[in-house]
């Protein structure tokens, strides 16, 4: 869906150029890239949670098996870094 908006508010953009609309082409242009934009900080913040996951995950399974062996957990949580 985002990929065929983004294609159409360049085909836009180019139309109105080439007919002189050259304020309605920046504005489509300057709508294009926000949105470029913003999918480009959606991806990124999902590879930060995926990180994030992980790194609970790995947390979570280093408590259960020291629950499971009856070993004291750790004094202080570990805080995760971003």
């Amino acid at each position: 869906m985002s990929e065929d908006l983004i294609t159409r508010l360049s085909d836009e953009a180019d139309l109105c150029r080439n007919e002189t609309a050259t304020d309605i082409a920046n504005l489509l242009d300057e709508a294009r890239n926000k949105i470029l934009e913003q999918l480009g900080i959606a991806d990124l913040l999902r590879r930060e949670l995926s990180l994030l996951q992980e790194k609970f995950c790995d947390r979570e399974h280093d408590l259960s098996d020291r629950l499971l062996k009856n070993d004291e957990p750790p004094a202080k949580p570990q805080q995760l870094t971003i």
